[in-house]
């Protein structure tokens, strides 16, 4: 498995669109669709320290599917709703571990564990 850029899964799910905007929120960058005002449909969130958010927004919040990335190479792929993990996800660490499961409100509620290696 070759993981794809962030820009990769970009171009290849979500192609440009009209209304498009970018806005700053101290130490983050948001790109992304723009309805009456509020960023709703998709959008992609940087931070300085090398995080990113790609994935569906809705009234200003991460909510629906998306990818966030973290800089050690950690990510969560996943449902979110009202700008945190909710529902169906996997967490996969920096050193290959998996964590697939439901999140309710950002608990995580029950998962399955796969290590990465056992010994």
């Amino acid at each position: 498995y070759i993981r794809p850029s962030t820009q990769d899964i970009i171009l290849a799910m979500y192609p440009m669109q009209m209304g498009r905007r970018s806005k700053e929120f101290g130490t983050a960058k948001l790109i992304g669709n723009v309805h009456r005002g509020e960023f709703d449909g998709y959008g992609v969130m940087t931070w300085r320290n090398g995080s990113t958010y790609l994935g569906d927004w809705a009234h200003n919040q991460r909510h629906g599917w998306g990818i966030f990335r973290h800089p050690d190479g950690s990510e969560y792929v996943g449902n979110f709703k009202d700008g945190v993990r909710h529902g169906w996800g996997v967490q996969v660490n920096a050193n290959g571990d998996e964590y697939i499961g439901a999140y309710c409100c950002i608990t995580l509620l029950y998962c399955l564990y796969f290590f990465h290696e056992l010994f």
